[in-house]
Parts: structure tokens; sequence; C-alpha cells
């Protein structure tokens, strides 16, 4: 869905790119679709991201998507938002405790996704910036080990 949507928005005119990555059972059938579209020089999959580069990966993005159809809570989206980046993503399982409501989709849903991309790429870069920053400082607020184990531990008080 991300590589077709990413497709119709380039040829409506956008100068976007798209980095996948990761890699997974589905890696042959995204190269088929990239093919199809002829967006080869417009989609690349990076596969998979080691650990020691993963901080470099996403400072060489300007938005992250996540397009999964089930999810729990992805770390992924976690370190995006830390790394200080807008994020765009589908509204499943735990992703809405991340993730404001102004930047879901519902899973299969083109036309929306579209519109936040869209909706990113024509965005003053500095409030771009503050989206990222509002993103991190969440993490750091919500997400951090010490927050949540804190949590924990309310919850075992109760227990006893």
């Amino acid at each position: 869905e991300l590589i077709i949507a990413v497709g119709s928005l380039i040829k409506q005119g956008l100068k976007i790119k798209l980095k996948i990555g990761g890699e997974g059972p589905l890696s042959n059938r995204l190269e088929r679709i990239i093919d199809k579209l002829n967006l080869k020089n417009k989609v690349y999959l990076e596969g998979h991201i080691p650990y020691e580069h993963v901080n470099e990966w996403y400072h060489s993005i300007d938005l992250f998507v996540l397009n999964s159809r089930t999810e729990e809570m992805p770390t992924v989206i976690l370190e995006a938002m830390a790394s200080g980046l807008p994020v765009v993503a589908t509204n499943v399982g735990g992703v809405p405790e991340a993730i404001d409501n102004e930047w879901l989709y519902e899973p299969r849903d083109l036309k929306r996704l579209e519109e936040l991309i869209v909706k990113v790429y024509n965005m003053d870069i500095d409030l771009r910036k503050r989206i990222g920053q509002r993103n991190r400082l969440k993490v750091l607020k919500h997400f951090n080990i010490r927050t949540n184990a804190k949590k924990i531990l309310k919850i075992i008080d109760t227990l006893n």
C-alpha cells in the first residue's frame, strides 16, 4: 500500500523517494510491485539495517511511515519518534498510544495515507522539526524505562 501511494504521489508530481528498511517474507513481492509500477529509481528496499546504523538511517529520512495491518506497540515507531521524526502510522494495536490521531490512518486507506504524506511534504521545515521534537519529547517522557518501571511498581504495590 505504501509503495502504491508513493507511486501515485510521484505521478502527481511530488518529488519524493521511499526507503524501506527491514526484510521479511514480503521482500520479493515488494520488488515485483516496484518493478510493475516502474519505481526502481524512487523506491529502495534497503534490507536489514544493522543496529549500529539505525540512528544514521533514521536521520537520512524526513518522515517515517508504519504501514502495518496488525501491530501491538512497534519499537520502530518509538525509535523514529526518539530520532525526532514526524511519524504517520496505521491505526492498529497500541500505535494510537504513541501517535496523535491526526497522523493515523486506517489500514488500506490509500487516500488518507496519501493525504498525510502530502501534508508533511508541503509542511514548512521548521514545523516538521517541531513535530519531530515533540515526538522525541513524548518518547522520553512516556516510553522510557524509568517511567515504565515506576508504572509497573505501582501496579505491583496495588496487588499486595
